[in-house]
């Protein structure tokens, strides 16, 4: 089995005939082709290939926006030449005006050559089953496929390489801002006190008192306890808010950041 390439480029320019009966007639072509793709052998008229896609071709009827492609085996009704209708190959180049196709005997005797056709009289087209596909083509698709791959996969290198740069930018300007702030030390988020309310009405609100000094910290908690009457309920205290040193809050800046930084690049 070849491809249509190389099928046209062998017949182009000759005559063919098949059956070896009333000459070089244009059915001659397609049944040639038509047992190059491993299908049936077809009988009768030109126009009568219309009835005869069975289950190796499958039948598409000409309609506005149908145009045929590479390999299919166009049908005409005797329209055409007022005789039996006429059959070629289409080369797959056209639209919904015209269409090429690869052809003898039209309108009389002659050899295999390409011609281009209006739709009229067309009554439409077998498509095969399978259409052998070029070697060289698949080979370039291959080739190209491979390189878009592969400029894909660089941009991801160039991505992660980016973002592991601004990483170590930022670690590096981190390690500079502890070098000038050593009193600043890195300490976790403070808890926010939550009041309790004891049976007999008594809320006790913790006090967390942090003091900072030359990088040491010491903490102490006590409690303050306030009464209330059971017509006049103690309402909720708001949550009482930290107040981080200008220090620390530079540090987790920069600590976020970071973190935002590692978790790209990991994901990349």
């Amino acid at each position: 089995m070849i491809t249509f390439e190389d099928f046209t480029n062998l017949l182009n320019g000759t005559s063919v005939d098949f059956d070896n009966y009333f000459g070089d007639q244009c059915v001659d072509l397609v049944q040639f082709w038509s047992r190059n793709l491993g299908g049936p052998r077809f009988t009768g008229d030109a126009q009568d290939l219309a009835n005869q896609a069975g289950t190796f071709y499958t039948w598409v009827a000409n309609t506005p926006d149908a145009v045929p492609q590479k390999g299919d085996i166009i049908v005409w009704s005797k329209q055409l030449n007022n005789t039996v209708g006429h059959v070629a190959i289409a080369s797959g180049t056209g639209d919904t005006n015209s269409f090429q196709a690869f052809e003898q005997n039209d309108p009389g005797p002659g050899v295999c050559l390409f011609k281009t056709y209006s739709y009229f009289a067309v009554l439409g087209w077998l498509h095969p089953a399978s259409i052998p596909v070029n070697v060289q083509d698949q080979l370039d698709a291959m080739r190209s496929q491979r390189d878009t791959n592969w400029t894909l996969y660089q941009q991801e290198i160039q991505k992660t390489q980016d973002a592991n740069n601004q990483l170590s930018a930022l670690q590096l300007s981190f390690e500079e801002y502890k070098k000038q702030h050593p009193e600043t030390e890195v300490t976790s988020t403070p808890e926010i006190p939550v009041p309790t309310t004891t049976s007999s009405g008594t809320t006790t609100i913790p006090i967390v008192v942090t003091s900072t000094s030359q990088g040491e910290s010491a903490t102490s908690v006590g409690t303050e306890n306030s009464t209330a009457t059971p017509t006049q309920p103690l309402p909720n205290p708001e949550p009482i808010k930290p107040s981080l040193p200008i220090g620390d809050r530079i540090v987790f800046f920069f600590l976020s950041i970071i973190n935002a930084l590692k978790r790209i690049s990991k994901g990349r």
